[in-house]
């Protein structure tokens, strides 16, 4: 008896249908790169999620991921599997878009990451008083994790500095950004309207990590001109670098309107970089279609103010 237990074939398996709920379930768990975060995402819970993928691993005799530490590792057949079944979900998001849009968008859900906050709560505030029913879901990243949120579909719209020019993306140009100096209040400088890069000799300075874009302009500037300066402190994030100006530890930068902080700092003109940079808004192509994210894209629209000729004031 044990044998014949143990001998049914792989055909013999095979012949069990893949379910909707399994599909779903699998490309939940590559999505958000765990089990708990998919039970999270699919509102059930994760030994629910474990049993489906370990349904769909018994029955056809494969191995779908492997844990290596607290990273879910994929094997070459789920990454073939997921590139035919990505679609699935968006075609049911989709079809429940069709469904409902005599409601003029009374409700569903987008998904908005960006690396600006105080752009990103402009935008979407005035998104919510035109659709209240719409839920949004924000999260914050950098570059390049902005832009693999939006390729891996995890999110719809994204925000961000130099948005992809790329076919397979809609772009709307957002808001216009110069690089900034930001000064602590009392700082010998804070009374200045503008400064030159020269200026900064003689103080403390603090830079961003060399893949920001801010501070590839700003060392491009300084090389050009051939002035070498070598910073007090590098900070990974904006948000800590302000809290450092704050404390009085040095000079730092940012691109203006990125941040409505105010206290303890002073945000200054740098003659010497007359550069504009664009904030986009953007989405994959075959996702504007979608009646939700077409609606965030027309109100980036109506907001836009790149080439108005006016620029904000950072920190002011």
């Amino acid at each position: 008896m044990a044998r014949r237990q143990s001998t049914v074939t792989a055909g013999q398996n095979a012949s069990m249908s893949l379910t909707y709920a399994q599909i779903r379930t699998f490309n939940a768990v590559v999505r958000e790169g765990s089990f708990t975060s998919a039970a999270k995402q699919l509102g059930v819970s994760q030994p629910a999620v474990t049993a489906q993928i370990k349904a769909i691993e018994e029955t056809y005799g494969v191995l779908l991921f492997e844990r290596r530490g607290k990273k879910l590792i994929l094997s070459d057949l789920a990454q073939t599997l997921f590139a035919t079944t990505e679609m699935v979900d968006d075609v049911e998001r989709d079809a429940e878009e069709i469904l409902v849009s005599r409601h003029d968008l009374d409700k569903g859900l987008i998904r908005v990451i960006s690396a600006t906050p105080l752009t990103t709560m402009e935008l979407l505030n005035v998104f919510h008083q035109r659709y209240p029913g719409v839920r949004i879901v924000y999260n914050s990243g950098n570059a390049q994790q902005i832009l693999q949120a939006v390729e891996d579909r995890k999110a719809d719209v994204a925000i961000v500095i130099r948005g992809p020019e790329l076919e397979r993306f809609v772009s709307v140009p957002f808001r216009s950004r110069r690089l900034m100096a930001v000064v602590p209040e009392k700082h010998p400088l804070a009374g200045n309207s503008a400064i030159a890069l020269r200026d900064l000799a003689g103080h403390s300075v603090i830079f961003r990590p060399e893949k920001s874009l801010g501070q590839r302009m700003l060392d491009a500037e300084l090389g050009a001109q051939g002035i070498e300066i070598t910073p007090a402190l590098t900070l990974e994030t904006r948000e800590a670098m302000l809290e450092a100006v704050n404390c009085g530890f040095g000079i730092g930068f940012m691109f203006e309107g990125t941040s409505s902080r105010a206290n303890g700092v002073k945000a200054i003109l740098i003659e010497d970089l007359t550069d504009v940079v664009v904030e986009d808004v953007f989405c994959l192509e075959l996702q504007a279609r979608r009646k939700v994210v077409e609606a965030l894209m027309q109100v980036a629209r109506e907001l836009s103010t790149v080439g108005s000729g006016s620029l904000a004031a950072a920190c002011s």
